[in-house]
């Protein structure tokens, strides 16, 4: 070996060694600088800003299933990833949707990548809200609902009541504000086509029942409110009972027939049933109770009134049906029974006697309750026909009465006799504007002409155009006598109206008066006992103007006659207010205040003495009665 050579290169790696060992190493790779990783709940519509700073190129990144809850917002457009260049300062901003939830969605991690490395750096979640559903109900206020400007005024409700706004429906409006999509099911009697579906925010609809199904005692059920089909709420909802419904439609409330069986429609006889309509449901009942001699109803059904309900047909629960009443031919006396409509309510409860419940103790008088379902009949009698001679009229005195018609028949003594030959005079009363209404004549054989006199007994050139004429009908065997007062220019409102035979031979002649003042069906009822020493009080009859209107076609029953007592100073300086009245065998009062301020003192069997306390003007009125019958409407008047 050469030892120089060796030397020498022994010397190299030496020197190539010292060489080595004065580099230094190459430092590490910087670690990825990642944002504080952040956790927040988002509400609907939010945004999270981000601020990232990588010292790396970045990507930002959400999953992409759940894009359609959170995006990332890129130019103001949706994307799921993003791409940050290094060392760039940015924000990314991440939003969700503006859409409300009721249960939770999934949450979101947003990851960054760097280098190789993925970290979250935010996890964001969604808020929930609960459901609301309020419900509101129409105010319903003196049998309407109320509106104002056209709009149903609502008031919030826990429970819904349907109203019975007429003979055979139940109605409800109704307004709902919810925040959710809502269904509800209705119980079978809510009309099919109710808005059963609604959608977020308020909605209003009216609630119809359905004829076909409403329940016959009413009912209450529990309505669900479901999103799709989980139960949200619930609410009670609630419909009257149909039994108790009841509308008559009839002509009169009281059905006078002539002997032969002819109901009279204002005074007229018309040879018919009389009909009413009966809307009710299935087991109403209409029936006659006769009135004996003794002024008391029988124990049993009137024999001598036929009473017809049409069949029940159809489905549904209400009806109107028609309701026939006739009367059989009367060859006795006069007779009266009493027309009873009930709902069935009454007349189907377990053990209803009509004999027991309907009158008072002694049978003698219809009980205030059920007053309302209650029509009088009443029929002629043979004998009260067989008097009147050629003229009789359709009418009973009653009937005449009641309108201020008097119609009587003379004796043989009166003066026209020897005027025109004739035993049959008669005396024909008005004293109203409507009095002929119940004033119809029939003739016992037909007339062949009619001549009109005036009040000096002179005959009429132009009876047509006369203040008093006749209109005859049915073959000249029935006719009406009508006067017109306004069109009167001469002394009196007297006439006289003369019917002949074929021969000119006087039949009758009626002497026709037209006297406001006339008292019709006797003297007056009510007056003071003392008359010449009473003060401060005074006592008229009425029988027209509002006041008669007023309580006359209230407590009207056939002959009721109507007074206006007024005192004009406290009781204590009243003089001798003692009243004669009709005998009587109760009073009532026409309202529950009237009770509290006037008193009725009997004073014997046909006097009293009447009370008004109060230190203010009122008014009110006390009903006198006989058995059913109202004898007398007492106005009382405190005007101080």
């Amino acid at each position: 070996m050469n030892i120089k050579l060796f030397k020498g290169a022994m010397m190299a790696l030496l020197s190539f060694a010292l060489l080595s060992s004065c580099v230094e190493p190459e430092p590490p790779a910087p670690e990825p600088n990642f944002p504080t990783a952040i956790t927040q709940v988002m509400a609907a519509g939010d945004e999270v800003v981000l601020a990232v700073n990588p010292n790396y190129d970045a990507t930002i990144s959400l999953p992409a299933e759940l894009v359609s809850y959170y995006w990332i917002n890129v130019a103001g457009q949706p994307a799921y990833s993003y791409n940050v260049k290094a060392n760039t300062s940015f924000e990314i901003r991440i939003h969700t949707t503006d859409v409300d939830y009721f249960e939770a969605v999934p949450s979101c991690d947003v990851t960054m990548t760097m280098n190789g490395v993925s970290k979250v750096i935010a996890t964001l979640s969604r808020s929930t809200i609960e459901r609301s559903f309020t419900l509101y109900a129409a105010n319903y206020v003196d049998g309407a609902f109320v509106k104002e400007d056209g709009k149903y005024v609502y008031s919030k409700v826990e429970s819904l009541d349907l109203q019975q706004t007429s003979t055979t429906e139940f109605t409800l409006p109704v307004k709902v504000e919810s925040n959710f999509d809502w269904n509800i099911s209705y119980p079978e009697w809510i009309a099919s086509d109710a808005t059963s579906t609604g959608v977020a925010g308020t909605t209003e609809f009216v609630l119809v029942s359905n004829l076909i199904k409403l329940p016959l005692k009413g009912d209450s059920q529990k309505i669900k409110v479901q999103d799709g089909t989980q139960e949200i709420t619930s609410a009670n909802i609630t419909i009257g009972a149909i039994d108790g419904v009841l509308e008559v439609n009839i002509n009169e409330n009281n059905l006078n027939f002539n002997a032969e069986g002819a109901y009279k429609a204002m005074g007229d006889a018309i040879d018919s049933p009389v009909y009413a309509n009966m809307t009710s449901t299935q087991n109403a009942n209409a029936f006659a109770i006769g009135k004996s001699a003794d002024g008391w109803y029988e124990t049993s059904y009137a024999s001598w009134v036929t009473v017809t309900i049409d069949e029940w047909s159809g489905d549904d629960m209400i009806q109107t049906r028609l309701v026939e009443v006739k009367v059989a031919k009367n060859e006795g006396d006069a007779r009266e029974a009493l027309l009873f409509i009930l709902p069935e309510s009454i007349a189907n409860k377990e053990g209803f006697d009509p004999f027991i419940e309907l009158f008072n103790s002694d049978g003698t008088e219809v009980l205030p309750e059920y007053a309302q379902y209650a029509y009088a009949i009443s029929q002629d009698g043979v004998s009260s026909e067989t008097s009147w001679g050629y003229i009789t009229p359709s009418s009973t005195p009653e009937a005449m009465q009641e309108v201020g018609t008097s119609f009587v028949k003379e004796d043989a003594s009166h003066w026209l006799s020897s005027n025109f030959k004739s035993c049959d005079i008669y005396t024909l009363t008005y004293s109203k504007e409507w009095s002929y209404e119940e004033a119809e004549l029939q003739f016992s054989k037909p007339y062949d002409s009619v001549v009109i006199y005036n009040y000096d007994v002179a005959k009429v050139n132009s009876p047509e155009d006369y203040w008093v004429t006749f209109n005859g009908y049915a073959s000249n065997s029935k006719g009406r006598v009508y006067m017109d007062p306004d069109a009167c220019t001469e002394y009196g409102k007297e006439a006289f109206v003369e019917f002949r035979d074929a021969e000119g031979k006087s039949l009758a002649v009626i002497h026709c008066i037209y006297n406001e003042s006339a008292v019709i069906g006797g003297s007056a009822l009510v007056s003071f006992a003392f008359p010449d020493y009473v003060k401060n009080a005074t006592i008229e009859r009425v029988t027209e103007g509002d006041l008669f209107d007023q309580f006359y076609y209230e407590y009207n029953t056939g002959d009721t006659q109507v007074y206006q007592l007024t005192y004009t100073a406290p009781d204590a300086e009243v003089i001798m207010p003692l009243l004669n009245v009709p005998a009587f065998t109760n009073i009532i009062y026409h309202s529950d205040d009237d009770a509290q301020w006037l008193g009725c003192e009997q004073q014997g069997a046909t006097q009293v003495i009447i009370t008004m306390g109060g230190s203010t003007a009122k008014q009110g009125a006390i009903i006198f009665k006989d058995t059913w019958m109202n004898t007398v409407v007492l106005i009382c008047t405190l005007a101080l």
